[in-house]
Parts: C-alpha cells; structure tokens; sequence
C-alpha cells in the first residue's frame, strides 16, 4: 500500500477545520438569510477569518487533481456508502427526536453531487491530461480563468459549486503536480496566500460599504472567484513543501470527509430545534471577548467530536467495509476482463 503523504494529509485536516468554521460563521453570524450588520465591528473580523478559510472546498478538489483520482465503480460505491450510513444514522437520531424523515440520500450534501460527476468523467480528464501539452493545458487554465472574471455567471452557476468548476479546478491540480517548477520557498507560497486573503478581504469591505453585501451570498466567496482559487493554489503548494511523516495525522485524515458528512447533515445545521449552529450560536458571542478564540475552539471541538464519531464507525465496520470493497472490486474486475475478452474475440 502506498504510504500517504503527511504533508498533504495535515492539509486535509486544516481544510476541514476551515469548513467547519465556515459553517459556523455562514450559518449564523454570515448568514445571507438574515439581515447583516456591517457597522459592527465584529463583522470585520469574522469576515477576515471566512476570507482564510474560503478556499477549503477549491484546495479540496485540488488535491483530487494533484494526485489524479484512480476511478472504478466499486470505489464509488464505497465512497457513497458511508454517506448515506450518516444520512440514515442521524435521520434516525432527529426521527424520535422530532419526527423528521428517515433518509438514506448520499446526495444530499451539495458538495458530492459534483465530485461524484468529476470522479465519473475523471478517467477521461486523465487521459486527456496525460496527452495534452504543457503550453496548451497552461492556456486553457488561462483562458478558464479569465471567464470567470467575467461576470457570465451562466457557465459556472450563482455560487461555483457546480461540476463545471470542479473539473476546471482538478485539471488545475494535475497542472500544478505534473507541470509547475515548484522552485519557490514554502515561506513564499505562504505569503501569497496572505496577500491573496487580504485582496479577498479589502474585496468584500469595499462591497460592504456599497451595499452589496450578501453574508455567504456575496460574491468574493465564490468558489469560482480567482482570488479563492489562488488562494487554495498558495496553500496547496505550501503544504506541499513541508517534509512531514506522522501516522496519527494519516489516521486523523482519513476520517477528516466525514466531519463535513457529520457536521453539514441537513437535520443538524438545519433542524428548527436542534442545530448545532444554533446552539452554538455565534451571534451570541459577538460582544464578549476573544469572539476569534471561541469561534476557533467551538470549530475545534466540533472536528475532533466528528473525528472521535468516525473512528467509532470504523471500529466496527472496517472489515466488512474493507471485505464488501474487495468483492466489488472482484466483480469488477471480472466483468471488465469478461468484456475484453469478448471484445478480442469478435474481432
């Protein structure tokens, strides 16, 4: 088994501390469906913190491209299943506690339905990315890139999360991984970050103070926006420089998804009674002190609770997961050596 890059798998684990605190923030405090009060101070401050965090679900599908996505049907399967055992699992827990739908739906959670398509089309992207040419790759990106400046919101959706954007952004890091010099420090890498953040931010103020802004609406926050897809490309090429080796970080990855399948379950950022968000109410913190501190601990304490849920399941279906992956697998691999076979032969 190939050994997983530490480096890369710290990265997976920051990015879902980010989500998680985006979520804390747009559900809430940030939320486009209720009025925002930018004269508060506070507003300023937890819109810098979205604006470094923002980038998760780019570097995300970043990630997928930099290592290439290896796609079989039995890995899509194994992919959904553990989605739709949280969905049916928490439909459960929210069923007796207020009567709310039981549900097996893996896609419910908009960020799968276009992953899901980009692992579909991702042997295709593969190959095309393996036969094009450095210069004509970097041109498409290019050319990409500047469409979605252009304010033609009908090629990439009101908000960028669309299959569309995720294939842009998995070519991107197939570019990155296989094509990128990569000469420059991390510390560089890390400052760009930094600066494409604040641009990011001096963005949403200046909306701020025309009247355009829209919480988690507006559009500095698109994950089609150039500034968020920098971003995502400094902290990846950051990451990438770190020399890291570190099992417990390995293991604390590979359940890092499920924090968002745990957390982003309809019933629990939504449920009227019971939300999490709601509970943990941010609003409510806004005038005491360390608002940033409490944010970051309550998004902390979040993560490691989905972790510790996680690692709960694998306990106990680990082996049948990993049996029920080796048989379809098995069958696949049957089925397509059946299908070759047959080709040959007619031929």
């Amino acid at each position: 088994m190939k050994q997983r890059q530490s480096n890369i798998e710290l990265l997976r684990c920051v990015l879902m501390l980010m989500v998680v605190t985006i979520h804390f923030l747009g559900h809430n405090l940030l939320s486009a469906a209720e009025p925002i009060d930018t004269s508060n101070p506070h507003f300023y401050t937890a819109n810098l913190l979205l604006c470094f965090c923002e980038c998760a679900v780019d570097c995300f599908v970043l990630i997928s491209g930099w290592f290439s996505i290896k796609f079989t049907v039995s890995k899509l399967i194994m992919f959904l299943l553990p989605i739709a055992f949280y969905q049916f699992i928490l439909s459960i827990v929210y069923h007796f506690a207020d009567g709310s739908p039981l549900s097996i739906n893996a896609f419910g959670y908009w960020f799968v339905r276009p992953y899901v398509a980009l692992m579909i089309v991702s042997p295709l992207l593969n190959n095309g990315l393996k036969k094009i040419e450095k210069k004509h790759l970097a041109i498409l990106l290019i050319l990409l890139s500047i469409i979605f400046i252009l304010p033609i919101q009908s090629l990439s959706g009101m908000d960028g999360k669309n299959a569309f954007i995720f294939i842009y952004i998995y070519c991107l890091g197939y570019y990155l991984k296989n094509h990128f010099s990569n000469k420059y420090s991390k510390w560089m890498y890390l400052g760009m970050f930094v600066l494409a953040v604040m641009f990011n931010f001096a963005e949403t103020v200046v909306l701020a103070k025309i009247g355009h802004y829209k919480g988690t609406q507006t559009p500095s926050y698109r994950y089609d926006n150039v500034l968020i897809i920098m971003q995502a490309v400094f902290l990846l090429l950051f990451f990438s420089k770190l020399d890291l080796k570190n099992k417990i970080i390995n293991s604390i990855a590979a359940s890092s998804f499920f924090v968002y399948i745990i957390t982003e379950n309809i019933n629990i950022f939504s449920n009227p009674n019971y939300s999490i968000y709601k509970i943990l109410d941010v609003r409510t913190w806004e005038t005491e002190h360390y608002f940033i501190l409490k944010i970051l601990a309550a998004s902390v304490t979040l993560f490691i609770i989905a972790i510790v849920i996680d690692k709960i399941r694998l306990l106990f279906f680990s082996k049948f997961e990993k049996k029920l992956s080796e048989k379809l697998s098995s069958i696949e691999q049957t089925y397509l050596g059946n299908i070759n076979a047959d080709t040959i032969k007619n031929h």
